[in-house]
């Protein structure tokens, strides 16, 4: 039986992606969209030298400044972290009809296996070594991301290539 979270996946080669933001995050998302077959633009307001080599090919790059234009034609907005949710871009796109999302709901969408997350004001990178390394000890294979290194999206990617070969 085929879930919610399968048809979006298999949605994503007719979606027109932007990703607005290119710091780690959003490198992540852009790569992970491209590979799943989006049409990917990615922008940044910075000049980011290099960039192109780290993403996938056919990901369209937009630095040093934002084009309205891809605000108005995408149909998913994936925002980084780094940029706030009253930036007009975003309402640019939502008033377009884009479907808006962070760097970690597409993670969340995703990802089949379960997720815990730890929030907080102080202790969340000691809190989420302590959970993965009990997990893991406890036999659960139990990857850590977000503010932890690597972005969440290169922890389900990595974790969905590693059940698919484990088939």
């Amino acid at each position: 039986m085929e879930n919610k979270a399968t048809a979006w996946i298999e949605a994503l080669p007719a979606r027109r992606a932007l990703v607005m933001g290119m710091a780690r995050s959003g490198i992540a998302a852009a790569g992970a969209l491209a590979r799943l077959g989006a049409k990917v633009v990615a922008t940044d307001l910075e000049e980011i030298p290099g960039l192109d080599e780290r993403l996938p090919t056919g990901v369209v790059l937009e630095l040093g400044g934002h084009s309205e234009a891809h605000f108005k034609e995408c149909d998913l907005l994936v925002v980084s972290p780094g940029v706030p949710a009253t930036n007009r871009y975003i309402a640019l796109a939502m008033a377009s009809g884009a479907e808006v999302i962070s760097e970690v709901e597409l993670a969340c969408r995703l990802c089949a296996a379960p997720i815990a997350a730890v929030t907080g004001t102080n202790g969340k990178t000691t809190v989420t070594t302590m959970l993965g390394r009990i997990l893991e000890e406890s036999g659960f294979r139990a990857p850590v991301g977000g503010n932890i290194g690597r972005a969440l999206v290169e922890v389900v990617e990595e974790t969905r290539r590693v059940s698919s070969s484990a088939r």
